[in-house]
């Protein structure tokens, strides 16, 4: 499917894609070709009642204000796990579209997004401006982003507003200009584990309550607090908007398991190369023993739980951390190549890999986020444990791997991380 004058798609029109289910429940989107979408080629977003443009047309009201109330206006018509949402798309090939792969707001909610390969959007430059990335989603509320290829556009992934139980896992991202991954007013929980970040921008956290856990870093981090953004959050597993809304003013994160192996020095300021990032955040215990910890919150900002990740190269530590692996003098030599049959991912390990006290990852110890009050869990409330890597391969050493490979080995490593 190919060549569609589709129109600018923000999160309070009615947005339309080459191809979307408008407003409904349970599509399933698979095994396509979608190409040359002049602004987006998938669409799993809202509907023109809700609100068509209201800040275009008159004005009057500031576009964030107008989003509000957009969702507000979407739960009196039925915005619902019932009604709109658990879509399918996996196995597509999505390219050359100028907007974004897949977007969504509100009608993305509780909808799984695998296996799908995203490139070339935005290259053109026929656009600017905000809502451009391979996957661009609000309230992506118990969304599952699972094992996609998604390089060369202008962002990666870029998840904003709502993002409550949404999880980013086990996927490939590649030179993309702006970042790998953008979170964006969000208060958790969020869980980010087992991707492989490549780019020069890896992470831009303008978010609260996200979880990074056994992740490869190979770009800088950026931080960004929003506190003129007030922004809903939610029940658990549902739409209905829980208290009320809330500014971003950071922290209530945690990083687990995860390798910072950048190469560079920080690009500008608030840009950063491994997490000291968050050397002015307060810190906290290693393991919670019930959602109520957060004991150590000040009037300031939330405390974030750092701990067993390991740093190469330039990728400086945080002084919060205390269990951890630097080292400096490893050269990981990451490369990205391409052969007939996928793409491999070359990176040399030493004994340091090996030397990271690490442990399993699960609702207890991440706990809950502090807006939300939701624990990190499964979308049917069950406790989650993170034990598997990139490939779904269960871990079964009782110490896993820093990192999203369970079973590197000492040396040069060659992975095939896509196929053809």
């Amino acid at each position: 499917m190919a060549h569609a004058a589709t129109q600018w798609a923000p999160p309070t029109a009615e947005q339309q894609g080459l191809i979307g289910p408008n407003w409904s429940k349970g599509w399933v989107i698979e095994n396509n070709l979608i190409t040359d979408s002049k602004c987006a080629g998938i669409v799993i977003g809202k509907e023109r009642g809700s609100g068509q443009n209201a800040w275009r047309r008159d004005k009057k009201k500031h576009g964030t204000q107008r989003e509000r109330e957009v969702v507000f206006k979407a739960l009196q018509m039925g915005w619902s796990k019932e009604t709109i949402g658990s879509h399918v798309i996996r196995n597509n090939t999505i390219k050359d579209c100028e907007q974004g792969g897949i977007i969504g707001h509100l009608g993305c909610v509780f909808s799984e997004i695998s296996n799908n390969h995203i490139y070339n959007i935005n290259m053109k430059k026929q656009f600017e401006g905000w809502e451009i990335a391979g996957i661009k989603l609000h309230a992506a509320i118990d969304v599952l982003i699972k094992n996609n290829f998604i390089h060369d556009n202008h962002r990666g992934i870029w998840l904003d507003w709502q993002a409550q139980g949404a999880r980013v896992s086990g996927n490939l991202l590649v030179n993309n200009e702006d970042q790998d991954l953008f979170v964006e007013v969000n208060h958790g929980p969020m869980i980010i584990d087992n991707n492989i970040l490549l780019s020069e921008r890896g992470i831009l956290n303008a978010s609260q309550g996200t979880a990074f856990v056994n992740n490869l870093v190979a770009g800088n981090i950026h931080m960004r607090t929003a506190t003129n953004r007030f922004t809903h959050y939610h029940f658990p597993h549902s739409t209905e908007v829980l208290g009320g809304m809330m500014t971003v003013i950071l922290g209530d994160d945690r990083f687990y398991n995860n390798i910072f192996a950048a190469n560079n020095e920080s690009l500008e300021k608030s840009q950063y190369y491994g997490l000291d990032a968050y050397n002015d955040f307060p810190s906290a215990s290693y393991q919670w023993k019930s959602p109520g910890s957060l004991n150590n919150y000040n009037a300031q900002k939330f405390p974030v739980f750092i701990d067993a990740n390991l740093y190469l190269n330039k990728a400086k530590p945080s002084n919060i951390e205390t269990n951890l692996v630097e080292n400096k003098t490893l050269n990981p030599a990451i490369r990205f190549t391409k052969s007939d049959d996928g793409y491999y991912l070359n990176i040399t390990a030493d004994a340091s890999f090996r030397h990271v006290k690490t442990q399993f990852v699960n609702t207890t110890i991440l706990g809950a986020a502090f807006q939300s009050e939701t624990p990190y869990e499964n979308p049917d409330g069950s406790a989650l444990t993170i034990n598997e890597d990139y490939f779904g391969n269960e871990r079964t050493t009782e110490q896993p791997l820093v990192g999203p490979f369970q079973n590197l080995k000492i040396g040069e490593n060659r992975i095939k991380v896509w196929s053809n």
